[in-house]
């Protein structure tokens, strides 16, 4: 008879793919989660490390993680007013020095910050809904307002959308920074078209 031994070899470890990820100047990502396994390590044993491209934009010292089971969740913060773009590397390696590895592009993307001020009482140098600050006639068109009851900017592609109340609408302005007395929407939102109400 011939006696047999099979030894035990290690096996690298093995990591699920992450997607790439934005997120906007200042804020950290959500939770990317991705599962390890490993024949002969637990998960959460193993020794994970992560690299960042640009470490002006995103420090190492700025990607965090945790384990629970056989699922890492790593968050990203990208470094107080910088944005751009980042490949994020995330390694696993096992008790036995094996290795697995992926990366991800992280954009962050820039938003207006600046800090504005205003006294009380300060004239306003823009109006929009109406041609010049001295006329007050409603309408349904691109560039007049029934009843404005609400502004907001979104902060990613200053766009301004403003809520028509009684025209039962959303009118989209290209820009805070581009508007002028009785500026045109580009878009608007609720309506088929800017003459209907």
């Amino acid at each position: 008879s011939i006696a047999l031994t099979v030894l035990d070899v290690n096996d690298p470890p093995q990591m699920g793919s992450i997607a790439d990820q934005t997120t906007l100047e200042d804020i950290a990502t959500s939770v990317i989660s991705f599962t390890v396994v490993d024949n002969e390590t637990a998960s959460c044993s193993m020794t994970l490390s992560m690299t960042s491209s640009d470490t002006s934009l995103v420090p190492d010292e700025y990607l965090l993680s945790m384990c629970s089971g056989n699922e890492y969740s790593i968050v990203a913060t990208p470094a107080m007013d910088q944005y751009g773009m980042a490949t994020i590397s995330v390694t696993i390696m096992d008790a036995g020095g094996l290795m697995a590895s992926t990366s991800f592009t992280l954009t962050v993307t820039d938003v207006d910050d600046n800090i504005y001020m205003w006294t009380n009482n300060q004239a306003a140098n823009v109006v929009l809904g109406q041609s010049n600050f001295n006329t007050n006639s409603s309408g349904t068109s691109s560039t007049k307002l029934t009843h404005g009851t609400a502004a907001s900017v979104d902060l990613a592609t200053g766009k301004l959308f403003i809520s028509d109340r009684y025209n039962h609408r959303v009118l989209r302005f290209s820009s805070t920074d581009a508007a002028i007395n009785g500026a045109a929407a580009e878009a608007v939102l609720g309506q088929a078209d800017f003459n209907s109400g």
